[in-house]
């Protein structure tokens, strides 16, 4: 009976290393567009879950890779990766301009790539005073975020 627990309970243990090692990240693919205004701060936000080994990269819309995991690549320095959890790789740009604009990519290198874009809309009105952005949810399918309301 002894013997029996102990093969039983090492093959629970080795499913579950199994499950946890193999499980595949999740990104939820749908297209977010946020609108912020110009010279304010934005944050795209991107939760991936079960990361494991992967990759997360951001891209810009034109292909330009602005960084890899949480090391900023392309030399700007309004651009930072904000990681307030585990499962959080969101980036962050200050001083949004009309340049900005564009749908913008976090990727998961999997196989196949896993993909959350994110457009974001430049407000021409210049955010004035101090603005922080604070993500104002419009819809409930989470498919609109406006930032930078007024405090």
């Amino acid at each position: 009976m002894f013997s029996k627990t102990v093969v039983s309970v090492a093959f629970l243990l080795t499913s579950v290393f199994f499950l946890a090692v193999t499980a595949r990240p999740i990104l939820d693919g749908t297209l977010l567009n946020i609108t912020a205004r110009r010279g304010s701060t934005v944050k795209l936000p991107c939760n991936i879950q079960n990361l494991g080994t992967h990759k997360v990269a951001w891209f810009d819309g034109g292909e330009t890779v602005i960084a890899v995991m949480d090391r900023i690549i392309y030399d700007i320095s309004r651009y930072n990766i904000e990681r307030l959890s585990v499962n959080d790789w969101s980036l962050v740009i200050r001083h949004v301009g009309p340049t900005d604009e564009g749908i913008y990519r976090c990727r998961v290198d999997t196989q196949p790539i896993l993909v959350k874009p994110i457009q974001l809309i430049v407000d021409g009105r210049v955010a004035g005073g101090i603005r922080v952005c604070i993500p104002q949810v419009v819809d409930r399918l989470l498919r609109h975020v406006r930032c930078c309301r007024n405090q």
